[in-house]
């Protein structure tokens, strides 16, 4: 903390709030590679493990046939995590034992390995290109692939609960994490949105107004009825779905929503959007497009809020892209990491001055997705290179640096 901060808070002219809201973003912004983080990918492992002493070593090796293809941390203990891997196979790890480590001060010796497996013959022909935990219960989570078909796992005994033919590729698909209603938003090639009822295991019904495939979907976490799709076509719609003409409007960048808010010219970028998030309070939506461009909307009224994120943007594939931003009470301004496929790299960003704060470096090859661990302040990421790293404030990496020393140091002793 800065001379400054400490006499304000010295002579009682600082607000507490104020003090904590200035450590917890400077933690976010210097968040460096977790080098003692290591998880095992892909099958079961049957080879040893070699851990390389190089103080930015990847954390992460898997089987050659398996990348990283999507991620995701349930948000009830931010204990489990999942992945999608490319081959179509699903792993589900438990971070408890890294925790443990770090928390007493020690190392671990054996890396974290799966704790189940659902194998491709089971899982996805194809690869996962989306994987979701049931908000309200970690019991069950979602899974869409390229094979065409949404399928609702039970997490205890990793089996299939209920498959959701749709008939197309999926791109991805979206889960209210706040909804009493338990549809999840499938994002298809035919240009239509499917809503698939958990209850009943059938479609509701289906959202039409995109000219081309849907590429990624994020619900309100203010409105359970809210629904935001973007596509290859460059609009982002946002969807009231219990209303028979269900869109509201089309977000469009040239005149800022003082026009005809469902306008058939109005396009959010000048090429297909590829990620879509919402602030924590709902009031803000950030939107990614291929045309190297981010843009930040105001939810209630439409309006491009003209933020400038610079030309530090590679997103031209057409897939999801995940935009993580940080619950307000990890950090504010809020920030927003995005997986760079070209540079393999993952970018941050001040999300409402559009400042670029940093690069996590530590991928070797591109990478495809990302997700954030509330409360401990990690992000993780995964890719091409068959690795999940983990990004943590640079305090607890120096410390971690330090164990690792020691450690080290009390071997050499011994021998």
């Amino acid at each position: 903390m800065n001379t400054a901060l400490l006499q304000a808070r010295e002579v009682g002219g600082l607000h507490p709030q104020y003090q904590r809201t200035w450590y917890q973003n400077h933690r976010l912004r210097a968040l460096d590679l977790l080098v003692d983080r290591q998880i095992l990918h892909g099958q079961l492992p049957s080879t040893e493990f070699t851990h390389d002493s190089d103080e930015h070593a990847l954390s992460v090796t898997m089987p050659r046939s398996s990348w990283v293809a999507s991620l995701a941390l349930e948000r009830i203990d931010q204990r489990y995590l999942l992945c999608g891997s490319g081959n179509g196979s699903v792993q589900l790890y438990d971070l408890r034992e890294e925790d443990v480590a770090a928390d007493t001060e020690t190392t671990v010796e054996k890396p974290v390995t799966p704790i189940g497996e659902i194998p491709r013959q089971l899982a996805h022909t194809y690869t996962v290109s989306d994987i979701h935990w049931y908000p309200f219960d970690t019991g069950l989570f979602t899974t869409t692939s390229y094979d065409q078909t949404l399928k609702v796992w039970d997490t205890n005994s990793l089996q299939c609960a209920s498959t959701f033919a749709l008939g197309h590729r999926i791109f991805s698909h979206a889960v209210s994490s706040i909804a009493s209603h338990c549809l999840i938003a499938a994002n298809t090639a035919d240009s239509f949105v499917r809503l698939c009822d958990l209850k009943s295991g059938s479609f509701t019904h289906s959202l039409a107004g995109h000219r081309s495939q849907v590429i990624c979907a994020a619900w309100s976490p203010r409105d359970e009825f809210l629904l935001c799709t973007g596509g290859a076509d460059g609009t982002a719609r946002l969807w009231d779905i219990r209303r028979a003409k269900s869109c509201l409007v089309s977000l469009d960048w040239h005149n800022y929503g003082t026009s005809d808010l469902l306008a058939n010219t109005n396009v959010a970028h000048n090429a297909s959007i590829n990620g879509l998030a919402f602030t924590h309070d709902g009031h803000r939506l950030a939107s990614l497009g291929a045309d190297r461009k981010m843009r930040l909307w105001d939810v209630q009224s439409g309006r491009h809020l003209l933020v400038n994120y610079g030309s530090k943007l590679p997103c031209t594939a057409r897939r999801k892209y995940d935009l993580v931003i940080p619950p307000l009470t990890d950090c504010w301004p809020p920030l927003v990491f995005i997986p760079f496929s070209k540079t393999c790299e993952v970018g941050c960003w001040d999300l409402y001055s559009g400042e670029f704060v940093k690069t996590l470096k530590g991928p070797f090859r591109p990478v495809i997705c990302a997700a954030w661990r509330q409360g401990r302040e990690e992000l993780y990421a995964g890719g091409y290179d068959q690795e999940i790293l983990a990004w943590a404030p640079e305090d607890r990496v120096a410390k971690t640096v330090a164990q690792i020393k020691a450690q080290e140091d009390n071997w050499s002793d011994s021998d």
